[in-house]
C-alpha cells in the first residue's frame, strides 16, 4: 500500500503510543509523552502512516534555542524515533520507510530554519544514521548541563554544571 508521510497532530498520539509499544516492547505513559512533546518548547513530529491508519514510523524532535558562533540559532533534539516492526521490511535500505520519514523531517527542519538536528543514538543507530542519513558529529566538545542532576552520573561520566544563563556558543 501507499504510506503517507506527514506532520503529526494531537489526534495521532494514540497511534504514536501504539508504535512505541510495538517498537520498544513496552508501553509509554501518555503523561511522559505529553511532558516531552507538549512542553513549552513544543515539538516537531513527522510520521509515516499506513493505509489502515497505523503509525508505521515516527521522527520526533524538540526545538531548542541555541547560539552558534555567538548568534542565536534554532536547533532540534531528535529522540524517540521509531519504526513499527511490521513495516520495517517495507521499502528497506536507503529508501526505507523510516529513512524517508527522517529525510522528510530533515527537509522540513531546513525549511523552518533549523541549523542542526542532534541526538544521542546508541552505537548501532549511530552507524545506521551515518550510512543512511548522513549523520556527522556536531562537535568534539564536552556536554554541559544546566542546573543540578537529580541522580549521580554513571561511573566514568563527569558532569560539569553551568549557569542557566550561560552562552553555549560552542554548540
Amino acid at each position: 500500500g501507499t504510506f503517507t508521510i506527514r506532520p503529526a497532530t494531537d489526534a495521532d498520539t494514540p497511534g504514536i503510543l501504539a508504535l512505541w509499544q510495538a517498537a520498544f516492547g513496552q508501553p509509554l505513559d501518555p503523561r511522559l509523552w505529553d511532558w516531552k512533546y507538549r512542553g513549552p518548547l513544543g515539538a516537531h513530529i513527522t510520521l509515516a502512516v499506513a493505509p489502515n491508519g497505523a503509525v508505521a514510523a515516527a521522527f520526533p524532535t524538540v526545538p531548542v534555542p541555541a547560539r552558534i558562533d555567538g548568534t542565536p540559532a534554532q536547533i532540534e533534539l531528535a529522540m524517540d524515533s521509531a519504526s513499527h516492526p511490521a513495516f520495517r521490511e517495507t521499502l528497506s535500505g536507503r529508501t526505507g520507510l523510516f529513512v524517508r520519514t527522517a529525510r522528510a523531517h530533515m527537509d522540513a527542519a531546513r525549511q523552518r530554519g533549523t541549523r542542526c538536528l542532534y541526538g544521542f543514538p546508541g552505537p548501532r543507530h549511530l552507524r545506521l544514521g551515518e550510512l543512511l542519513l548522513g549523520y556527522v558529529p556536531c562537535a568534539a566538545q564536552p556536554v554541559f548541563l544546566t542546573g543540578r542532576p537529580s541522580a549521580p552520573p554513571a561511573p566514568g561520566i563527569t558532569l560539569t554544571p553551568v549557569p542557566l544563563n550561560a552562552d553555549l556558543s560552542w554548540v
